[in-house]
Parts: structure tokens; sequence; C-alpha cells
């Protein structure tokens, strides 16, 4: 089997990314402000809590979407656990990368027929130059495979 070209992650990428993420949010929004944030379960959750923190935003929920069972690609998107808003303008929704882009795409596509009086701003760690869908901010671009410091606990952090 071929091998292919991957990359670590790590907690101190992670917090300049997302120092980059929060500076380029406040930008986009300005003058409004981001009145909660979403985050897409699970590498979504991680950005979402330290972005939501930075933003001084106190409304966060975490939705489920869902491409993959234990061995295998679904052939539908499985979104779950959507939150009930009342009175949101901005909302930023995270993930941390958009792959091919199609997760992001059901979930934006979902949130807007749902709330389409809300703005939904997107914002990940990592954009892949070829997926379907484009955030409206990313820290940063690459096309190779990224395993980020909090996947894998046992072979990174020692919790064997």
């Amino acid at each position: 089997m071929a091998e292919f070209s991957r990359r670590f992650y790590a907690y101190e990428e992670f917090v300049r990314d997302t120092k980059i993420v929060v500076d380029q949010v406040k930008i986009l929004v300005a003058p409004a402000h981001i009145d909660a944030v979403i985050a897409v379960a699970r590498g979504g959750v991680v950005l979402g809590l330290f972005a939501a923190e930075a933003l001084g935003v106190h409304s966060f929920s975490v939705i489920n979407a869902t491409h993959y069972d234990a061995s295998c690609k679904l052939d539908e998107l499985q979104i779950g656990g959507l939150p009930a808003f009342g009175g949101e303008k901005t909302v930023l929704v995270t993930d941390e990368i958009v792959d091919s882009g199609e997760t992001m795409q059901a979930v934006i596509a979902l949130l807007q027929a749902r709330y389409p009086a809300i703005r939904f701003v997107t914002a990940v760690l990592v954009q892949k130059p070829t997926a379907i869908f484009r955030a409206d901010v990313a820290a940063q671009e690459s096309d190779i495979w990224i395993d980020f410091f909090w996947e894998n606990a046992g072979g990174y952090r020692g919790f064997e």
C-alpha cells in the first residue's frame, strides 16, 4: 500500500491558527458581532470553544454531522442536534477542516433553510484547495492529510 503525505498539527499551531481565525472573523462581521457559535462535532468543538471564549460568546452549541460509520462512508450525511435560535443575527459555524467540503456544505444548507434570517459565517483551521465548499475564514490551506493533536490520543500523548 502506498504511503501518502501527512503531518502532525500540534497544539502550538492550533493556538496560532485560532488567533488568526478569531481576528479574521472579527474583521469579516464588523461592525456586527457573533451572537452564537455552532461547532461541528468532533473536530469543530475544539476551535469552536476557543473561538467562543476569545469572542466573548456564551451561546455555544454542538451539532453532529456523520458521513462515516465504524467501517465505511455512508450514502447520506446525517446531521443532528440542531440548536433552537431566538433573535440571533450572526452565527459562527466551526470545524477543524474543510476536506471534501461535503459536510460543511450540507450543514450550512440545512441551517440556512431552517433559519433564513441568520447570517452563518464559517471558520476552519485548515481548508483543502480541492474542496467543493470554501469556508469564509480559514487559518491555512493544505492539500495533505492532517493529524490533529486531539486525535489518536494513544499515539501522541502517552494515553496507552
